[in-house]
């Protein structure tokens, strides 16, 4: 071995060569004791009255134990040792000690019975395994022939009680009866009772014309008909007597199907059931055939006072008709009535109702009613005894009038009716509420029959009246306040509430809202404020909203637009909307120079609200319709003095030779009303005033001196200064062309991100320097930057960046979902509102001022919304509105699923809006807000292969008829993962998105407990569990647990071999498939194999030695004369066999275990 390189622990490096010693380890060997097996049970017939001395050994029992080289060995030891045996038991038997066989000691004389025999088995070292098995003892013959199985005691019927069964009673006990076998004491021996099973049943039809039906009992008829209604119970045993009871049984699960139905009085008179009692061996003669033994049981059917029955009432034609039993399925009554209409039944009771023992008109007839809207006019009565009303009465035009019977005919005055009145023409307060009527009938002997018929209107979706009213004050910057009375609309009556509410503005200059066409503003808010704009014309306001439908709209949000109604449902200022004189803002600007003040254009600024233009803004282009004079103060606080101008044809500019230090202050006048506020007698004359800020003028030089420069860094975060002394500095910045000061920047100026994009200049003010004549001398402005913008400004390239999206999660809050997905008709189960904060979605450099607009929303839907305000009535799912100038978003929602328009696209219920925000410099960037809908997952498919579960043809979305059919003794795997056996594929439909938490599952499985779910690969992504191929849902298999095996016997001990499994699937968001199960069925279905009388080949651990040796010699195949043979062992009956299961049912890890503890 090289190990150059290498170092020792201490850190030195090996060196040298390194030797090999061979070493020997020999192991030596301990002693594994024998192992037990499962052995089964042994029986023997053997000839009676046989003498000691005569008796040889194995004379009439020889069989042995199965050895290693046996398929199914008794004992085996771990280390291949020789074994030899020992037995307890009668004195009788005795066992080979070295090859196991187990005969008939010499002398031994057979005894009758069930004998417990316990073997031994020892290796050398001493160690050993026992093993306790039966042998069955019988006795037959007559001394001479030990093949004869004549002493076989036949089973016999006796105590047989028979009952009458009385229709429609349900499960009862019709008869009792025992069989005695004086055999059965001798256990698993063929002698004894081996079944007792219905095998045939005769129906004795009441007809006399009708031929008796007779039907042979079948494993494949079990549950079909008159073979369905009969089931034997467990026997009760006494000793060699076992009892039974004949029931009349309903074998079917389902509420809905009663099988005892089927023994009606009068259809059938007897039902003659026979009942076989069969043994192992024939115990007439010799041969080995087994032997049955019947017995017939009578069960007359007795007649029970028959229920009155009614039949079904048609829906409502359109026009009046003659209602028959023939039209409608029996309880439903579908009425098409409008809230206009009234609608009167007349109802002919004995046409509708019948008995079979009893004619119509001996029975009594009672009514009520629920619902407010439907009430009972007259009856139930004798039309004889109803005075004042007209039957079927088609001259009253306000009703609609029905009549149900056989014919429309008036009846005679002894014939029951009831007249009943459908009224949904007044106020509903209850908007698609169901009613009903039910009618009771009772016959002399009591029996009592009940019908409800239930009422569904199809209700209209009426027009309020007067809904909408308008207050406050209709003046420019008052309130106008709208009020909608959703208890004007007789579908919202009470406390139903509107969905939703979106308020309508219009203005225009008619008194009635003619012009009044087109919104200018829409909103959820019912306050709006009138403006300038608004001033000389009239407001409306009209309601939109949204109610849930009823009729062909039901429980959908149906949009109510008031703007169809005009007249109704709008409301108007009484007069136009009068102007409030506003008090105008601005500023002024003077530059003194060359003996001159004076006032540019560019130097006023005024907005005033009673101009209409943007903003308010006076126009002063030009200083056109603006005027300027002077005014001068000794203080520049008061006692101001016109300038006198006399003669100048400028007034905007004011020539001073000298000022002397007095005050100086320019003043505007305009129009205070404008020349467009469209107000009725408004004075035009009206004028007002803003005053520039006093400034104390000295002598006005001809020049400034030094003209003004300014140095420093443009840049946001540099400083800009006037480099000229004795003089004082206001910044300046520009809107539009008129120059408006900074507020606060004087001196210096720190160039922030503020300015970046905007003109700026310094308006400097040189000051006198003569004590006695103080105030300026000249103020003239310097542009910045050479009167370029601030870099970095609106002329750049930045532009808003959206920086994150806004995720809204939502869920489907209905109180249920449709069972199978075949409706997606919900009614209002979701209603979400929220304020997006939309500047925390974009970031924009150069504008703290953005607007927002909705670009696109996916998937697409029309808005017809104004302004701001977007509404999507067609939004998939529902009604979206959203806000812009707030966030505010509401989602309104009517469907369970598809609120993305789609279920197969796999994204999940998603709405998205794009949101733009646009700058100042009009650039623009764009971000999103989602509202994810969870919605419940839908349905679960079920197959039989992974293939069978991708599309919606498996199981047709009906999964709970899927059935799948398993053959007993299916057992557990052990491998490969997850273990198992496999049972059926499942497939959880939900239109979710698998990535996120709303499109992942909890699946749980009820029922059985032998059962369990594990999930499955997903074909796309490899995840278990997560999605399927066409990721609408995850995917899992139902499996056996390991060690869980299924027994068909078992399994049928009620006549159904069937096993129920419920399945529900919860998403990540907590909801749940619909309420209504959602089941699997299996079948266990017979493996025949086990059906056969074992062999002696087929006895775990032993096997017949007789004859000649060969191993079918004495086998009950029905050929031979055979007197012996074998049977498995009853559950729990070998203590090899419990053991033999604990081990096999160890994984490899315990049975090592097991093994070094036995060591």
């Amino acid at each position: 071995m090289d190990m150059d390189g290498a170092t020792n622990a201490r850190g030195t490096a090996f060196t040298g060569n390194v030797e090999f010693q061979t070493v020997s380890i020999v192991i030596n060997n301990e002693n594994d004791a024998p192992k037990a097996g499962t052995i089964g049970n042994w029986w023997v017939t053997a000839e009676a009255g046989q003498q000691a001395d005569d008796v040889e050994k194995g004379a009439w029992l020889k069989f042995g134990l199965e050895g290693p080289d046996d398929a199914k060995p008794a004992f085996t030891d771990p280390d291949g040792d020789p074994l030899t045996y020992s037995l307890s038991g009668p004195s009788w038997v005795e066992i080979n000690a070295s090859n196991g066989e187990i005969t008939n000691t010499k002398g031994g004389v057979p005894v009758r019975g069930v004998h417990r025999l316990t073997v031994t088995a020892t290796d050398p070292d001493g160690e050993s395994a026992s093993a306790t098995f039966n042998l069955a003892v019988a006795l037959s013959g007559d001394g001479t022939d030990a093949n004869a199985n004549n002493r076989n005691e036949m089973p016999r019927f006796g105590n047989t009680i028979e009952r009458d069964y009385q229709e429609n009673s349900g499960d009862r006990v019709v008869a009792t009866f025992s069989i005695r076998d004086d055999d059965n004491n001798l256990g698993h021996h063929p002698f004894a009772l081996d079944s007792v099973t219905i095998t045939q049943i005769v129906v004795d039809f009441r007809d006399s014309g009708t031929t008796d039906e007779t039907i042979a009992v079948t494993a494949a008829n079990q549950n079909a008909d008159y073979v369905s209604a009969f089931r034997l119970s467990e026997p009760r045993k006494s000793g060699n007597t076992w009892t039974y009871d004949l029931l009349v049984k309903d074998t079917n699960s389902s509420p809905r199907v009663d099988t005892t139905a089927i023994l009606d009085y009068e259809t059938i008179n007897r039902i003659t059931v026979t009942v076989t009692a069969t043994d192992g061996i024939d115990g007439d003669d010799a041969d080995t055939d087994a032997d049955t033994y019947t017995e017939q049981i009578a069960v007359d059917i007795d007649n029970m006072n028959d229920r009155p029955m009614a039949e079904g009432i048609g829906d409502n034609p359109t026009t009046t008709a003659i209602e028959t039993a023939f039209n409608v399925a029996a309880g439903t009554y579908g009425v098409s009535q409008s809230e206009a209409l009234k609608e009167i039944l007349y109802i002919k009771l004995e046409d509708i109702w019948n008995d079979q023992e009893d004619a119509s008109n001996r029975l009594t007839f009672t009514a009520s009613v629920s619902g407010s809207w439907i009430s009972i006019l007259r009856g139930p009565a004798e039309w004889g005894d109803i005075e004042g009303v007209t039957w079927n009465d088609t001259t009253d035009a306000t009703r609609t009038h029905v009549v149900v019977g056989d014919d429309a005919a008036d009846p005679e005055d002894g014939e029951q009716v009831l007249i009943i009145e459908i009224d949904r023409t007044g106020r509903n307060n209850d908007q698609g509420a169901m009613g009903s009527f039910t009618i009771n009938a009772t016959d002399p002997d009591g029996g009592t029959g009940s019908m409800t018929y239930r009422v569904t209107p199809t209700d209209e979706n009426l027009t309020p009246t007067n809904a909408v009213t308008l207050s406050g004050s209709a003046r420019e910057d008052g309130t106008l306040r709208a009020t909608f009375n959703d208890d004007r609309d007789p579908d919202l009556g009470g406390s139903a509430t509107p969905v939703l509410v979106v308020y309508q503005w219009f203005r225009g200059t008619a008194a009635d809202a003619s012009d009044a066409t087109t919104p200018f503003r829409q909103s959820t808010s019912n306050a709006y404020t009138p403006t300038q704009t608004d001033v000389g014309n009239y407001i409306t306001v009209k309601v939109k909203y949204y109610e849930i439908g009823a009729g062909a709209n039901a429980n959908q949000l149906v949009a109510f637009d008031t703007t169809s109604t005009t007249v109704l449902n709008q409301a108007t200022t009484l007069r136009m909307v009068s102007d409030t004189p506003d008090k105008g803002v601005g500023s002024v600007t003077v530059l003194a120079d060359a003996n001159v003040l004076s006032v540019t254009d560019v130097n006023v600024r005024i907005t005033d609200g009673d101009y209409s233009t943007p903003g308010g803004l006076v126009a002063d282009s030009g200083l056109t319709g603006i005027t300027v004079s002077w005014e001068m103060s000794d203080n520049g606080r008061g006692g101001w003095e016109a300038v006198d101008q006399e003669g100048d044809t400028d007034t905007s500019t004011l020539e001073l030779t000298d000022g002397k230090g007095k005050f100086y202050r320019a003043v505007v006048t305009y129009d205070a009303n404008g020349a467009d506020d469209g107000e009725t007698g408004a004075d035009d004359d009206l004028m007002e005033s803003i005053y520039g800020d006093p400034i104390q003028v000295s002598d006005v030089r001809d020049t400034a001196g030094t003209a003004p420069t300014i140095t420093g860094s443009p840049f946001p975060g540099g400083t800009l200064s006037v480099n000229v002394r004795n003089t004082s500095v206001q910044w300046q910045e520009q809107r539009g062309t008129d120059w408006v000061d900074i507020a606060g920047a004087t001196g210096s100026l720190n160039v922030t991100s503020a300015h970046a994009g905007k003109v700026i200049r310094a308006l400097v003010s040189y000051h006198s320097t003569d004590d006695d004549n103080p105030g300026v001398t000249a103020i003239v402005a310097v542009a910045a930057n050479g009167g370029t913008a601030i870099p970095g400004g609106t002329s750049g390239t930045a532009t808003p960046t959206g920086v994150d999206d806004h995720d809204i999660e939502v869920s489907v809050a209905a109180p249920g979902h449709p069972a199978r997905g075949t409706s997606n008709n919900a009614g209002h189960n979701l209603s979400h509102e929220e304020i997006v904060p939309l500047a925390s979605l974009f970031q924009d450099p150069d504008s703290a001022r953005l607007t927002y607009t909705v670009t696109a929303v996916t998937p697409t839907a029309t808005n017809s919304g104004t302004g701001s305000t977007y509404v999507y009535d067609d939004a998939a799912g529902g009604v979206l509105t959203f806000e812009a100038s707030t966030g505010k978003l509401t989602f309104n929602s009517d469907v369970y699923q598809t609120h993305d328009g789609t279920d197969t696209d796999g994204t999940g219920n998603v709405i998205t809006l794009q949101i733009t925000a646009t700058d100042e410099g009009d650039r623009t960037g764009t971000a999103d807000v989602n509202l994810r809908i969870n919605v419940a997952p839908k349905d679960i498919f079920f197959a039989d292969s992974a293939t069978g579960l991708s599309g919606a043809a498996n199981g047709s979305g009906t999964p709970e008829t899927f059935a799948i059919s398993v053959e007993e003794h299916v057992g557990a795997e052990a491998s490969p993962a997850p273990g198992g056996q496999l049972i059926a594929h499942v497939n959880v439909q939900d239109e979710n998105m698998g990535s996120h938490k709303f499109g992942t599952h909890e699946v749980t499985l009820s029922g059985d407990d032998r059962f369990m779910l594990t999930h499955s690969s997903d074909a796309t992504t490899g995840v278990l569990g997560r999605t399927d191929a066409d990721r609408d849902g995850s995917t899992w298999e139902i499996r056996l647990k390991p060690g869980a095996k299924l027994d068909y016997e078992a399994e049928n001990a009620d006549g159904r071999p069937t096993i129920v499994l419920t399945l529900t699937a919860t998403d990540g968001g907590g909801l749940s498939t619909p309420a209504a199960p959602i089941t699997v069925t299996i079948t266990v279905t017979n493996d025949t194999t086990d059906d056969v009388t074992p062999t002696p080949n087929d006895v775990p651990g032993l096997k017949d030695n007789d004859g000649d040796g060969t191993d079918d010699n004495d086998v009950v195949d029905g050929d031979d004369t055979d007197t012996d043979g074998g049977t498995p062992p009853p559950p729990g009956m070998s203590l090899g066999g419990i053991i033999e299961d604990f081990v096999d049912n160890m994984d490899t890890f315990e049975q090592d275990l097991l093994e070094d503890f036995m060591l």
